[in-house]
């Protein structure tokens, strides 16, 4: 079990992630559609060099917009569209069609079945993906009351 920094390291990672993946788009070296024509498009590149690229053009409130979802439009930065929803691609407006009723995310937990967990990740996160939205805001057991270190 990593230690308290590795879980900071994992949560700075992830938030680079969803910052910064839209703008780096995927696909051709061009990186055409999403990303613009930027160096940080360029797929030939590392995911380090292409995200350093893009930083080094960041201003201060840019990085804000971003933190907030926000846009960039003079970078090309698309701004993020999350939808609530612990148990599944939830949330008002979340889509057209419905989505898997999942079940509570406590009865998941007391399988202690990683396979399992993977699985519910992978329905939720795909759902999440298909209804156009760029990620799920959940519920966060870190922060539950009463939490024993």
């Amino acid at each position: 079990m990593p230690g308290r920094g590795g879980v900071r390291w994992g949560l700075s990672v992830a938030a680079a992630v969803v910052l910064l993946g839209p703008a780096l788009g995927e696909g051709s070296a061009a990186a055409a559609g999403r990303c613009g024509n930027h160096p940080w498009c360029d797929t030939r590149l590392s995911p380090d060099q292409r995200a350093g690229l893009l930083l080094a053009q960041l201003t201060q409130d840019d990085k804000i917009t971003l933190l907030t979802g926000g846009a960039v439009p003079r970078l090309d930065v698309p701004g993020e569209q999350w939808t609530d929803g612990g148990v599944g691609a939830g949330g008002v407006g979340a889509g057209r069609e419905g989505a898997t009723a999942m079940p509570a995310g406590t009865a998941l937990a007391a399988g202690f079945d990683t396979p399992d967990a993977n699985a519910y990740g992978t329905v939720v996160g795909n759902e999440v993906r298909n209804r156009g939205f760029d990620g799920v805001w959940a519920w966060d057991g870190s922060r539950a009351p009463n939490r024993r270190a």
